[in-house]
């Protein structure tokens, strides 16, 4: 009886041993392969070709700031499982302002088209320092052109700066005075 339950034991122990070298095996690989992923696509080149004659379309999402806000990784993973919408998005004056003297100086890009439909809060010293990146590029001849079918009072601000401001006939424009 103590060997038919010793070889019992031992059958269970060995299908023990298995199962866990089967698991570890398997994460192993899956941990080989998603280090294969991250490798990959690091190496993976991401050349973007632009075509002669091209038009830079400049599109300023959420309040322009000099400096992104922090942001609290786990807030954001509570947010998402919650379904709570994300915070408002930020673009940073610098990259705008470096977008516009790279255009410049770039001899593919003909033009500029301002895309002010999604901008949000801006300081007026920020507006006034695109505006002047703006100047600066159609000094070297290329034209700018805004288009849009509403704009706000900062929205317009930046638009003044363009060769051409159209607005579609059933948008409007909100302007505001000093308050």
């Amino acid at each position: 009886m103590k060997k038919l339950f010793a070889a019992i034991a031992f059958i269970f122990k060995f299908i023990g041993k298995l199962f866990s070298f089967i698991r570890s095996t398997i994460v192993n690989l899956l941990l080989l392969l998603l280090i294969g992923v991250i490798i990959y696509s690091f190496l993976q080149s991401r050349e973007v070709v632009i075509e002669d004659d091209s038009i830079l379309k400049l599109s300023i999402t959420g309040s322009i700031v000099e400096q992104e806000s922090d942001v609290d990784p786990f807030s954001d993973l509570v947010n998402d499982a919650l379904g709570f919408a994300p915070p408002t998005s930020e673009t940073l004056l610098q990259d705008i302002l470096d977008a516009i003297s790279q255009a410049e100086d770039d001899p593919q890009i003909s033009g500029l088209l301002l895309d002010l439909s999604t901008m949000g809060s801006a300081a007026m010293n920020q507006l006034e320092s695109i505006g002047s990146a703006l100047k600066q590029f159609r000094l070297s001849g290329k034209p700018v052109i805004a288009a849009e079918d509403y704009y706000n009072q900062n929205q317009y601000y930046l638009a003044s700066f363009a060769d051409q401001v159209f607005l579609n006939p059933m948008g409007g424009i909100y302007l505001s005075g000093f308050g």
